[in-house]
């Protein structure tokens, strides 16, 4: 099961660095390495969207971009740092969006509590979107099926040290069985030496 990330848009277009102008060489790199994530280019995309970062690393739209390729390239991680990043973004909408993305992130990473969280954020800012909503019931459904699989883990795990705990219990009797019978052939043994001794002490005896 996937979510997705999704471009920085607004009004239906993609976010333009702010303070950009015409002839900006980081908005110029910016637009051109969003063409080449339209495209599936993923990887050269971040590298381009770095390129602009060095240049403008205050930039939030440019870590937001960068995180979002980033998760396309399956490097959650950073890609998680990216997002955080750009909640410095101006605007609840934009801010809903990298919540939103974080909330993808961290449930690609297993984590559904947290990304549960994200989602709520996102919605606090962003009531109406429905890809929010319908990640957040994903990650409702999944969080529960893995605190079941958890439980059943920890349930399968206490079976099966009671089962090792009676296993020890009876080797530790059987040992101490095995033990005892030894004790008692020898004893019997040393019994039978003496009895033995004895025998023929009063052979000796009698023949004297």
């Amino acid at each position: 099961m996937r979510v997705c990330t999704r471009c920085l848009l607004a009004g239906g277009a993609w976010l333009t660095l702010t303070g950009a102008t015409v002839g900006d060489p980081v908005a110029d790199k910016s637009a051109k390495a969003h063409e080449l994530y339209q495209g599936g280019e993923y990887d050269k995309a971040l590298n381009l969207y770095r390129d602009a970062l060095i240049d403008r690393p205050e930039a939030p739209e440019l870590h937001f971009n960068v995180g979002d390729a980033l998760f396309k390239s399956g490097d959650y991680e950073k890609a998680l740092q990216e997002f955080e990043q750009a909640l410095k973004l101006p605007g609840d909408r934009a801010r809903a969006q990298a919540h939103y993305n974080i909330g993808n992130t961290l449930f690609q990473q297993q984590d559904y509590e947290k990304a549960i969280e994200a989602y709520k954020q996102a919605l606090q800012l962003h009531a109406a979107d429905e890809d929010t909503k319908v990640n957040l019931e994903l990650a409702l459904e999944q969080l529960q099926q893995q605190e079941q699989q958890e439980q059943q883990q920890d349930q399968d795990q206490k079976e099966q040290d009671q089962e090792q705990k009676e296993q020890d219990q009876e080797d530790q009797q059987d040992q101490q069985q095995q033990q005892q019978d030894e004790q008692d052939q020898q004893d019997e043994q040393d019994e039978q030496d003496q009895q033995d001794q004895q025998d023929q002490q009063d052979q000796q005896d009698e023949q004297d």
